[in-house]
């Protein structure tokens, strides 16, 4: 998932003075792509470069550009020495304003009489050769020079990929001088580059502290809360202390309140005092080094502002780890134990934390609403001073977070109710007695661990089988649609149904309860088939609503274009039969049968349906289709537990599925027949072959059928578990306490 924001995106380079450069060697050359032509860097100059990602260039003379100027000076024929240094520094200072604007990366700009210059050196040269001693001052040498902002990461490395193409231009124009005049070696660089920094001092240090302090404060505030965690919750039950609290008159809440407070108290300590140590060492220490050991930045003390702000973000991240700590101490029986839970923790967190070093990551709708990176993308244009460019996403953040800090500490106050969590006692494991007591002992349904496993099975098949079965089968071997057939087979019955039901046979006494096969009212069956229909229409637009929030990259779209052109040529019944049926059959005996089933022994049915959906949203591949089948799954899992049947689930995700073919054969511009147009509308650019739309009638129509279907299921008597018994008891005592 993770991979799929890691792309290049094509720098945007003004290229000021194309006009006067050479005709050959060309620096630009036309491209047309899509019925449209544009000024692109010759291919030339980009074949054998380390940097495979496109450049956006757009030509401009300088007569033009110094247009858009404010108070610009004239721009005589001969300028004198203090009418081109005028000249200069407006250029600097409108290139500096697009730049920070985020208009273009980098601002290319040649001399006005470049290509005259150049020529005139080749001449001084060849008159040199011959001996007609021109004199004894060469001509002045061009200076092109490249505007760019260091303390932006995309402009840094924007500034790298042009000296790239430069460099390689300029070997080429002196590779060409030589073959003319055959004069020396040094004529291979024929113009000097100058590079011109926009960024302040100040702009640099904030910028380079941005880029550090985000991330150690997320490990810090983690590590912070965790080991006092510990200490409070598993360190209470070897210090045998947990029962004498649990007796005094304070209630639940409130001890796992003291626990959070007194955890997060450590976490917010922990930060700061490593916070004012890095920016103590960056005073003392770095600043010495940056004049010592060459290449390394010389880094002050981080201004009083980019404290404020990191003290100010501490507070809800020390919510939530401290929250995700306790929850993770008191299940854990020792503090041996519970050390061991800090690397999945760990591993669960860095990748978020990760996630926004890339520079390609930018704070956007979608990048907010990812829990803890949002946070972090935040917090460094925050340092970076970039207060306009957030006011939009500082609500999206706040609740995304608040909404984390919520669920942890939800969880924290369920785990210190549950009696089986707080007094676990400690055992030996016996692998024998564990495999005896599986086989022997057996349930009418799965256990936690048994549904866990389930999915853990699923997972690391499809990890490794996946590769295997796309080289075993590849169109090569068997042609394009069998492979593609026999494919989808092999991933929907051996790595989806093949698991279930041999765990369910082996390891239940009633594998037809667990899977949920059993009879239900024809009428929920059905009421399922249309409420698949009426949702249908806002399905569809919450997936192009989330290909907005997160754009697929170039690679990924490349290769469902070409899933999408095998997929056009299998025969539709076909069709259906693999993306529709196969699916609709294993994955619900998947998920909503054997996993739905074990997690329910939770006791609580919410939370079984919830992590059942992200189960069955992390199964897909793509992040898109991950968000719409967690979504999907959320539904489904209601209708499970409501009709207590599969049946209404396999007939919904049949027809959601059938209705996704037959939009993507009937659902096109200049396709579309007359039966179904009626519901679409074009989209704003159409094209021949695009999708088209829903209306929005038809989406609110939708939507509130919806509701009703859903309530009739709502009615329906629910069969509980003991464990969902037992919980609603708990929560019916704790609601009549707290009347």
């Amino acid at each position: 998932q993770l991979a799929q924001f890691l792309q290049e995106h094509p720098a945007r380079v003004l290229v000021v003075g194309n006009p006067v450069l050479p005709e050959y060697p060309a620096l630009l050359e036309k491209e047309k792509t899509d019925k449209v032509e544009r000024d692109v860097f010759s291919q030339e100059w980009l074949k054998e470069a380390r940097h495979k990602a496109p450049f956006a260039v757009t030509p401009m003379s300088e007569r033009e550009f110094l247009a858009k100027v404010a108070n610009a000076p004239d721009m005589p024929e001969l300028p004198t020495a203090a009418q081109q240094a005028a000249i200069d520094e407006a250029i600097k200072q409108h290139a500096k304003e697009i730049v920070d604007a985020e208009q273009f990366e980098v601002v290319l700009v040649f001399p006005p009489d470049f290509a005259k210059q150049l020529h005139d050196f080749q001449a001084w040269l060849l008159a040199h050769k011959r001996g007609e001693n021109p004199g004894d001052m060469a001509p002045q040498l061009p200076r092109p020079r490249i505007y760019g902002n260091t303390a932006k990461e995309k402009s840094q490395l924007a500034q790298l990929r042009v000296y790239e193409v430069l460099n390689r231009w300029q070997t080429a124009i002196g590779q060409k001088h030589l073959s003319d005049s055959m004069v020396p070696i040094d004529v291979l660089r024929p113009f000097e580059i100058e590079a011109v920094e926009l960024a302040g001092e100040q702009q640099k240090e904030a910028a380079n502290w941005s880029k550090i302090l985000p991330m150690m404060l997320i490990l810090w505030a983690l590590t912070g809360a965790f080991y006092p965690a510990i200490d409070l919750c598993a360190g209470e039950k070897e210090r045998g202390t947990l029962e004498t609290l649990l007796c005094s008159p304070a209630e639940r809440e409130e001890i796992v309140t003291g626990k959070m407070l007194t955890v997060m108290l450590f976490s917010l300590l922990t930060s700061l005092f490593n916070l004012l140590s890095v920016g103590a060492t960056g005073l003392f220490v770095m600043g010495q080094l940056g004049g010592v050991a060459g290449g390394l930045p010389a880094m002050g003390m981080p201004p009083i502002s980019t404290l404020a702000w990191m003290a100010l973000a501490l507070i809800p991240i020390s919510v939530l780890f401290s929250a995700l700590c306790v929850a993770l101490a008191s299940y854990a029986r020792s503090n041996k134990e519970g050390q061991y839970y800090l690397m999945p923790l760990m591993m669960t967190v860095l990748p978020l934390v990760l996630l926004p070093m890339n520079p390609a990551m930018d704070l956007t709708l979608g990048n907010s609403l990812i829990p803890i990176s949002g946070l972090m993308l935040l917090l460094r244009s925050l340092l970076e001073g970039e207060y306009a460019k957030i006011l939009p996403y500082i609500v999206p953040v706040l609740i995304v977070t608040a909404t984390c800090c919520w669920i942890a500490v939800r969880w924290a106050v369920d785990q210190f109710n549950r009696e089986e969590v707080l007094f676990r006692e400690s055992e030996r494991f016996d692998l024998r007695l564990w495999l005896r007591h599986l086989f022997l002992d057996k349930n009418e349904t799965p256990s936690i661990g048994m549904a866990l496993a389930c999915v853990l099975i699923m997972f690391i098949a499809k990890f490794f089988l996946e590769p295997v079965i796309g080289t075993r089968l590849s169109p090569a071997a068997l042609g394009v649609v069998p492979s593609f057939v026999a494919t989808m087979l092999c991933i929907q019955l051996g790595i989806m149904l093949l698991p279930t039901l041999l765990m369910a046979v082996l390891l239940t006494t009633k594998p037809l309860k667990t899977l949920l096969l059993t009879r239900t009212k024809p009428l929920a069956v059905l009421l399922a088939v249309v409420l698949a229909m009426v949702l249908h229409p806002m399905s569809f637009v919450l997936g192009e609503m989330l290909q907005h929030l997160y754009p697929i990259s170039n690679k990924m779209k490349d290769a469902l274009e070409g899933f999408s052109d095998t997929f056009a040529q299998i025969p539709l019944g076909l069709r259906l039969l693999l993306i529709a049926v196969v699916p609709a059959i294993c994955e619900e005996l998947a998920f909503r049968g054997f996993i739905l089933s074990g997690l329910r022994h939770w006791g609580s049915r919410r939370r079984a349906i919830i992590l059942t959906a992200v189960f069955f949203g992390f199964l897909h591949g793509v992040l898109q289709q991950s968000l719409n089948a967690t979504i999907l799954g959320l539904v489904l899992g209601y209708i499970a537990i409501k009709a207590n049947s599969i049946w209404p689930c396999i007939a919904y995700h049949f027809t959601n599925n059938a209705l996704q073919v037959l939009h993507s054969e009937y659902g096109k511009v200049d396709v579309a027949p007359d039966w179904y147009a009626w519901m679409l509308q074009p989209p704003l650019n159409p094209e021949p072959g695009s999708a088209m739309l829903f209306q929005p009638t038809i989406i609110v129509i939708g939507i509130l059928c919806a509701g009703v279907i859903m309530a009739w299921f709502g009615r329906l008597p629910l069969q509980r578990t003991r464990e969902e018994v037992r919980w609603d008891q708990i929560h019916e005592n704790r609601t009549l306490e707290m009347t």
